[in-house]
């Protein structure tokens, strides 16, 4: 697996252990998510995930799989001399699906070499209910698909394109444009994917107790609720948006401990307008019954982090 961004960052060819720490000196000081690419040899690669500038995870990839590394094993990587490395500055979306993808193992590769042959990828997708990451590659684009039941998560999704561009979706300026997508198992106790589901769990289970509030105070009450909680997570810096239908979270935490602690604060707020508007009785009940309605894989994961109803009524 060799991650291949188009067109972002400059190949600095004569990088040493020096050049690399004032990189990451400069990400720390810049809270900048980005992707730190070292060469090692003519196939290998280091691949060092940066979000908001805390060091998510370290790697080493031949080309096809991924293995986790420590800082102290970087030290043999200079010792041939200077090596090629690129700082990639990314979207909080792409760089936390980048480090999904290397804590993911590759089971299939897929070519194209128009538009219709991706339109007929996604729908074979959604007849097999395939389910794990997609990683496409075109010559104008880079994208990441996470797929559930066939379907692509559109809160997950992000194509980066040469001109600039950042959308949630492949599409091709070229009828005749190749592509190649990697097709990877996730690993449900990696960090990474530890992060999406408890993303998912908090992001699921907020929206739903959102439209079960305005159903019974009205949409006035929820508009209220939405200013506050929005105006008591602007101070953290956390790429979350709150919105009528819930919750949008952008942000690229570092670990799923991270994570919970910001939806948390989201939580906590929740409880609160809507026990002073509805009693506390009836926010147990929402926070209850939304909560029950989650796949069990997510209520395992919100529980782990004590993400429960009983915290936020």
């Amino acid at each position: 697996m060799r991650l291949s961004f188009p067109s972002l960052g400059q190949i600095e060819s004569n990088s040493t252990a020096e050049t690399l720490a004032l990189h990451q000196m400069r990400l720390h000081d810049k809270k900048a998510t980005a992707l730190i690419e070292i060469s090692v040899d003519g196939s290998q690669q280091i691949l060092m995930h940066y979000a908001h500038g805390i060091q998510a995870g370290i790697y080493r990839t031949d080309g096809n799989e991924c293995k986790h590394i420590t800082a102290a094993d970087l030290d043999s990587i200079w010792r041939g001399g200077s090596k090629a490395m690129r700082v990639i500055p990314l979207p909080d979306k792409a760089g936390r699906l980048a480090w999904l993808t290397c804590e993911s193992t590759k089971r299939a590769t897929v070519h194209g070499s128009n538009k219709n042959t991706w339109t007929q990828q996604l729908r074979a997708w959604k007849l097999e209910g395939a389910s794990g990451l997609a990683e496409l590659k075109a010559e104008t684009a880079h994208g990441f698909f996470p797929l559930r039941g066939g379907d692509p998560i559109q809160s997950e999704t992000i194509v980066l394109y040469t001109d600039g561009k950042v959308l949630p979706s492949f599409e091709l300026a070229d009828v005749d444009t190749t592509w190649e997508a990697n097709v990877f198992n996730i690993d449900p106790t990696g960090k990474a994917a530890q992060c999406v589901t408890l993303r998912q769990a908090a992001s699921q289970w907020i929206r739903a107790g959102f439209e079960s509030y305005q159903n019974i105070s009205g949409e006035k009450f929820l508009m209220v609720m939405v200013r506050e909680l929005q105006a008591q997570v602007r101070p953290w810096n956390w790429n979350i948006t709150i919105e009528q239908n819930g919750m949008r979270d952008e942000h690229f935490f570092p670990g799923a401990e991270a994570a919970a602690l910001a939806y948390r604060a989201v939580l906590m707020g929740m409880g609160a307008q809507m026990s002073f508007a509805i009693g506390s009785y009836l926010t147990q009940r929402i926070l209850t019954e939304m909560f029950n309605e989650l796949e069990k894989e997510e209520r395992a994961s919100l529980e782990s982090h004590r993400l429960i109803p009983a915290a936020f009524s």
